[in-house]
């Protein structure tokens, strides 16, 4: 069984992805290097996810919070992945920099996403995901 980690910035129209795999069933440090980020439709995506889930492995993917709402991460979680909506916040390479882009996002986030199930729970703050109902209501 393999593990994949995905990170998600999620666009209007458009998700950037990058990705890991491991050969091991849990999430661990020495995953391959990350390919660069790409740009899927949404519903590509999700079936690119669920053929990845039905061959057995382990998914655990992230995107930060926007005005894009809650949609997708019901869809991945539905899927059999394990998604968190995190909070979005300046990545150490961006510190400096000033500037926030899906392309600058991508690696840090994975390093995060990667630490925080091993109980790292200051790699991300990590957002509650309000019911359907909930989240028409604000």
């Amino acid at each position: 069984m393999s593990v994949r980690i995905i990170v998600l910035a999620v666009g209007a129209h458009c998700f950037q992805a990058a990705a890991r795999r491991s050969r091991r069933s849990e999430i661990d440090t020495r995953l391959a290097v990350p390919k660069p980020a790409q740009q899927w439709g949404p519903w590509k995506l999700l079936d690119k996810v669920e053929e990845w889930v039905k061959a057995g492995s382990n998914v655990y993917s992230c995107y930060e919070a926007g005005p894009c709402g809650y949609w997708y991460n019901r869809e991945l979680t539905e899927g059999g992945v394990v998604n968190y909506v995190v909070a979005p916040r300046l990545l150490e390479n961006q510190r400096s920099k000033r500037q926030k882009t899906d392309r600058l996002d991508a690696r840090p986030l994975l390093g995060n996403l990667e630490s925080y199930p091993r109980g790292n729970r200051d790699a991300m703050s990590i957002i509650a995901v309000p019911s359907p109902s909930e989240e028409l209501e604000r």
